[in-house]
């Protein structure tokens, strides 16, 4: 009975562990955690090779200034993600293996069967460069990509989030692809006019 108990505290404390480990980052020897501040995750981590801002409408009429920060430790590393509301970490996650870092190829430049969703703006913008096109809205949304955080619920369920469409023009011999992003993630990919 001893022994059972003993290997149940080990399973609860390993379990624990996992999990407040997948929720912090490490950069040389210092962990970021939740609540930590920008300050704090530059001293651990340094500059990020990506910063996103959006304003997040809190549905109680005023914004909360919201930033991703992305860092990319190249080939054969996961890319870690770090999440801001105002100056504080809210959540630490990852998005994929990492990759080297080359100059941002043209508008459109890309095989456009890279796009899919749940793919970062940062991943985004490495693979295909900077959009033909892009406006930014607020939405009520039902079904949100939420890496950990949520946004307070509407009276019909819904959450706020911050919706951008992107135009990603392949030529004259393709499709142009119009691209939705919800809180800085690709949620949606749809075909569009010719390309010119």
């Amino acid at each position: 009975m001893r022994s059972s108990i003993y290997c149940l505290t080990v399973v609860l404390a390993l379990s624990c562990s996992a999990a407040a480990e997948a929720q912090s980052l490490r950069c040389n020897g210092q962990l970021v955690r939740d609540d930590d501040t920008m300050a704090d995750v530059i001293a651990a981590c340094g500059e990020p090779n990506f910063r996103d801002r959006w304003i997040a409408n809190s549905g109680l009429g005023f914004g909360l200034p919201m930033s991703e920060w992305t860092y990319n430790p190249g080939p054969r590393r996961l890319i870690q993600t770090v999440v801001f509301r105002g100056d504080r970490v809210i959540q630490v996650d990852t998005a994929g293996y990492g990759f080297r870092e080359n100059a941002l190829p043209a508008s459109g430049d890309c095989d456009p069967g890279l796009i899919t969703p749940g793919l970062s703006k940062y991943q985004l913008l490495q693979a295909c460069g900077p959009p033909l096109t892009q406006v930014g809205y607020f939405i009520t949304a039902k079904r949100v990509y939420e890496p950990g955080f949520s946004y307070p619920l509407t009276r019909n369920g819904g959450r706020f989030v911050y919706r951008e469409r992107w135009t990603y023009d392949f030529g004259g011999n393709r499709l142009r692809r119009l691209i939705e992003l919800d809180n800085a993630r690709v949620v949606d990919v749809m075909l569009g006019n010719r390309g010119s």
